[in-house]
């Protein structure tokens, strides 16, 4: 059975790294580091079975709100809103994100949304 396959938005190294060395060996990890990458990544294959959004690339104001609202149009799956500010989740989840976590616990969420 392929491994589920799962989009991280995330510009900060130090949690896209931890991120992905708890979650590689248990699902195909693919990375975007910037807002660009990401949609250059899903306009060239949207078939995540989950996609996690950090609230804030690049920088500390929340700006991939369009992104999910773009995504949104043709993806269906769970989308991962993550910020270290609620409010900056709150703000994913208008856009329409469906689930939220904070930056430590995305991992488990991962998991747990996708049922493993």
């Amino acid at each position: 059975m392929p491994k589920k396959k799962v989009l991280i938005v995330e510009d900060k190294a130090n949690y896209s790294f931890v991120w992905c060395k708890k979650l590689k060996d248990q699902f195909e990890i693919v990375l975007a580091e910037s807002i660009k990458e990401a949609e250059h990544i899903f306009k060239k294959d949207s078939s995540f079975d989950l996609i996690v959004m950090d609230c804030c690339v690049p920088g500390d104001v929340p700006n991939t709100m369009d992104l999910v609202k773009m995504i949104r149009k043709t993806y269906h799956g769970p989308i991962l809103a993550n910020s270290s500010l609620d409010d900056y989740i709150d703000i994913l989840i208008m856009a329409g994100a469906d689930h939220r976590s904070d930056k430590h616990s995305v991992p488990g969420k991962v998991i747990t949304i996708l049922g493993l």
